[in-house]
């Protein structure tokens, strides 16, 4: 049998939004290179929960996810990318944009 590397467990500290783009983006090579990605959905979340961490699996547990959407994993995706990516508020992020001053030395880009 075959042995692949398995992705890296999501973490959970600095820029979530960030580490989750690239565990899903690891995962997905992963599912591809094993052959998981023509699996049932079941079985798919089941690989994704065995692979994402302790502490991912903790929080997969407070989705407010109906019984059959835990079971479905384009849905389970979706309420880590939720989680991980919030909705920015626009008028803090335009005041964020607006408030940035350029370093000494700094190029425009």
């Amino acid at each position: 049998m075959e042995s692949f590397k398995s992705s890296s467990p999501l973490i959970l500290d600095g820029n979530v939004c960030e580490n989750f783009r690239k565990f899903k983006q690891n995962f997905a090579i992963f599912m591809l290179a094993t052959g998981f990605v023509s699996k049932p959905s079941l079985v798919k979340v089941a690989m994704l929960l065995n692979v994402i961490g302790d502490e991912a699996v903790v929080l997969y547990y407070t989705f407010e996810l109906m019984a059959e959407d835990r079971q479905d994993y384009e849905k389970v995706l979706k309420a880590f990318e939720d989680y991980c990516d919030p909705v920015k508020n626009i008028v803090v992020e335009r005041f964020k944009f607006h408030s940035r001053l350029q370093e000494e030395c700094e190029s425009f880009k």
